[in-house]
């Protein structure tokens, strides 16, 4: 044997250290299965397994579908784009690999959970009553006034004995304008409504708390917005402008068949988008970029202005808000010309008294800390 053939590495070792490199690598390739996405029946679905539990949120915004986590994605979000290609038109991820974000080729409604295998879920199904945000509004009905019926003369006829006397001629009466049909009334029962409010980087949140899912539809007009509800509401209207920006007015909340529309002023420049959280609506009031907020009336510290647009930077996901402040009522004395006393501190565990009910499990959206 040579002194170079002593140098080379048996054949055995080479074959063996081959080996190891193709099992390694494709058990690499079988463990990269997330995320995964599929078409359902009247929905797509994307899934993004983790070994362990993970924040995330998902939302729209400028018709894009954006989805965080606080940890890195090891896959490749691309994957999703083929089966999903009804709702998806393309993908990129962040520097730090924890923001992806698809521009949407048609409006969504966004459903995200986490299921106990530690996967995270997002399922899109199509926004058909997005359009109705930017339809035109009606023309307005032209009043007709009623035509005047002329005088119809009468008949001549030959003069007879006594009935040869000339009769006047009478005159038909010109019709009567028609009257207007009376507004139509909301029937049958109506669910308590309650809306919670929070003040974001350049825009303000409604919350509009149903029971149950509900159909929904937004109308911008001009300087106004009707947020048209599918479902009769005793809308609570002091939580409702406890919500309200000093800058956006309620002007009011009425029955539309069997359904009931809530009214909005808005101020120059202000647009509205809106999406669903189980069974929330959610009514963002978003600002111009670069244009401050109003001043609080309490002389609260403002949030950030709204970031420019083509930035990284985007609004928080949808999260729990704190129930608006209400203003105190007028304080009223018990016998002895003393207030009442305050009520006790909730439990540890509890929730406070007045305060909305966390979101189920299931329906929280989560946001990723900063």
């Amino acid at each position: 044997m040579s002194a170079s053939d002593s140098r080379r590495p048996p054949a055995r070792l080479c074959a063996f250290l081959l080996f190891i490199s193709l099992v390694l690598g494709s058990a690499a390739v079988m463990a990269q299965t997330s995320p995964r996405a599929a078409e359902h029946d009247g929905f797509g679905r994307m899934v993004f397994d983790w070994d362990g539990p993970v924040k995330f949120s998902a939302e729209t915004v400028n018709s894009q579908l954006i989805v965080r986590f606080d940890k890195p994605i090891a896959g490749d979000p691309r994957v999703v784009l083929k089966p999903l290609s009804r709702y998806l038109k393309g993908v990129t991820i962040s520097p730090d690999r924890k923001m992806v974000t698809f521009p949407l080729a048609v409006p969504v409604q966004v459903k995200s959970f986490q299921t106990g295998g530690n996967s995270v879920v997002v399922d899109l199904s199509e926004d058909k009553k997005a359009n109705s945000s930017s339809a035109p509004p009606p023309p307005p009905a032209q009043v007709i006034p009623p035509a005047e019926v002329p005088a119809i003369p009468p008949a001549e006829a030959p003069a007879k004995g006594k009935d040869a006397a000339a009769k006047p001629a009478e005159t038909a009466k010109p019709a009567e304008p028609a009257k207007p049909a009376p507004p139509v009334q909301p029937q049958g029962p109506a669910t308590d409504l309650m809306v919670r409010g929070g003040e974001h980087t350049g825009f303000n949140r409604l919350v509009f708390d149903w029971p149950k899912p509900v159909g929904y539809s937004v109308d911008e007009a001009g300087a106004t917005v009707s947020i048209n509800f599918d479902r009769l509401a005793n809308l609570n209207v002091t939580s409702l402008k406890a919500a309200l920006p000093p800058d956006v007015g309620f002007l009011e909340a009425k029955g539309n068949g069997k359904g009931t529309s809530v009214i909005l002023s808005l101020p120059q420049g202000m647009r509205v988008r809106h999406f669903t959280n189980g069974p929330r609506v959610a009514v963002d009031l978003v600002r111009p970029a670069g244009a401050p907020p109003p001043p609080r009336p309490n002389g609260a510290a403002a949030p950030p202005l709204a970031p420019a647009p083509g930035t990284e930077e985007q609004p928080p996901a949808l999260k729990p808000l704190d129930q608006p402040a209400v203003p105190p009522a007028e304080a009223k004395t018990n016998g002895n010309g003393k207030p009442p006393a305050a009520p006790p501190p909730a439990a540890a565990n509890g929730t406070a008294e007045g305060e909305p009910a966390p979101l189920r499990p299931g329906d929280e959206i989560r946001p990723v800390p900063a």
